[in-house]
């Protein structure tokens, strides 16, 4: 939701789902803010 009110849509996208994807059980996790 941060993504995209701050980002145009395809850039917010781009890090949806590169965020999206590090959901798995071998991340170490922790806070992943927005760059």
């Amino acid at each position: 939701y941060q993504a995209f009110s701050k980002y145009s849509f395809l850039k917010a996208l781009k890090l949806s789902i590169f965020r999206i994807s590090k959901c798995h059980p071998f991340h170490s996790g922790g806070h992943d803010p927005l760059p």
